[in-house]
């Protein structure tokens, strides 16, 4: 793909104004607004200057293609002094849009689902006026029985990357096959480990990730922005948050709603310039919630309406003796809650305790493959064909999970992209305990006998 940079424009939705662009910087980082920066012809600056009154949504293209989708605003273009033949204009992540306007959030228990489509959804139709927000949407409506058919096209997309002279593999052969046939054994080993770490992660996330919509929690939030508001809800199902390039507000964990990408020095959908991860040395391996929640009228049973409460415990792989996290979330309605606030929790720790950079080259793409630079987003699936070098470090077979973005595109330094990655954590992994105590108990009895010997009856809604 060749990298021509008259192609590169700003193009405003609503008015169907498009700029020229000389060069685009841009960065998007889990749990953070995005932001990019373009510069323009001053003149072209100063029309876009006056043509922005409100937030409006705009798109920066490259190609042929949409790389972006951002919001601008009056504040957004810069400049400079009389002399500068360039402006530049900020561009905003398109969350901006929701720091104006109030909304209360004074809820005893509501599902995530009501929350957002009750009360957060209607405000955003109010103050979005521009249409910057298009909708929402949630991970675990794209996490279903497909799962394991796309993984399994992976796994022989893998192959295939691996061994291009090969076409075709049915499951379960292409482990004996993921391998170069000038590989050493340390190497087909890591490249059979990381393609089984695949394999493990499709399998158990998609068990954990359904019925996200339906959690249950509460909240005691007044006078607040709906960004604000959406950070509380984020914060109280310990999920993430993110606009995707078509304007929908996503709700969850961005690896559910991932795709497949290979990268290698040689070889893969894109090809990688730089790597450049490392492991924590003392991660977090297990996470610690104590809620309570109440049970207001159970007849016949002289238990009364008093607090229950639960001390959840989160173990990744059964390593109990590593980093504890400490956590006490307020207005949770069940046992199951308290359980999900540690595992997920656990999972956001553990998607950082092994992290780094993996670089880009944007002009080159393989020829097989329909992927740019263009395509990889926050929570797409990255896997590492390992190389041994004789000039530098080796790189080791790896499988993460995009956290960061950082797109650059120059005349000078072409296009670079750097993903910052994280570990791809298998959530099955997780093993959760619970113990439960209330008044009306002797001590604290574990959660799942309680809950057998009671038929479910005070484990909350």
């Amino acid at each position: 793909m060749a990298c021509t940079f008259s192609d590169a424009e700003l193009r405003f939705t609503n008015t169907g104004v498009r700029i020229r662009v000389y060069d685009i910087q841009y960065r998007e980082t889990s749990g953070q607004y995005k932001f990019a920066q373009v510069r323009v012809h001053r003149e072209a600056g100063e029309f876009v200057d006056s043509l922005l009154s409100a937030v409006e949504p705009v798109e920066v293209w490259m190609d042929g293609k949409r790389l972006f989708r951002m919001a601008a605003d009056a504040e957004s273009v810069s400049l400079g002094p009389n002399t500068s033949k360039r402006a530049t204009i900020g561009l905003r992540d398109p969350r901006v849009v929701l720091e104006r306007g109030t909304i209360d959030l004074l809820i005893e228990e509501i599902t995530l689902r009501e929350v957002v489509e009750l009360y957060i959804l209607p405000t955003i139709r109010t103050v979005d006026t521009e249409g910057v927000i298009q909708g929402v949407k949630y991970t675990d409506s794209e996490v279903d029985d497909t799962m394991t058919v796309a993984y399994d096209s992976w796994a022989k997309k893998i192959a295939r990357r691996v061994l291009p002279r090969q076409s075709e593999f049915a499951l379960p052969e292409w482990w004996e096959l993921l391998a170069t046939p000038t590989a050493t054994k340390e190497i087909k080993e890591a490249q059979v480990n990381a393609a089984e770490e695949i394999f493990r992660w499709s399998l158990g996330a998609a068990e954990w990730a359904l019925g996200l919509r339906n959690r249950k929690g509460g909240f005691d939030v007044e006078g607040a922005t709906p960004a604000e508001a959406i950070q509380a809800v984020a914060d109280t199902f310990e999920i993430e948050t993110w606009v995707d390039d078509d304007g929908y507000l996503w709700f969850g964990h961005s690896q559910f709603s991932a795709q497949p990408i290979i990268v290698g020095e040689q070889g893969g959908d894109l090809v990688m310039s730089d790597y450049s991860v490392i492991t924590e040395k003392s991660p977090v391996t297990q996470v610690k919630v104590e809620g309570r929640y109440r049970i207001f009228e159970i007849p016949f049973t002289g238990i009364g309406s008093d607090y229950f409460r639960v001390r959840s415990h989160s173990v990744w792989n059964g390593k109990g003796n590593g980093k504890s996290l400490f956590l006490s979330p307020k207005n949770v309605k069940s046992i199951g809650e308290v359980e999900m606030i540690a595992q997920s929790a656990l999972l956001q720790r553990l998607i950082r305790s092994k992290q780094g950079t993996i670089a880009i080259n944007g002009t080159q793409t393989a020829p097989w493959s329909d992927l740019t630079a263009h395509d990889v987003s926050l929570g797409d699936h990255i896997y590492v064909i390992p190389n041994e070098s004789e000039c530098g470090p080796d790189v080791p077979a790896g499988v993460f999970a995009v956290q960061g973005l950082t797109h650059e595109i120059n005349p000078t330094v072409g296009w670079s992209l750097r993903i910052n990655v994280g570990k791809l954590v298998d959530p099955s992994l997780i093993e959760t305990t619970s113990l439960i105590t209330s008044p009306e108990i002797d001590g604290w009895v574990d959660a799942e006998e309680f809950y057998e010997a009671t038929n479910g009856r005070y484990a909350g809604e």
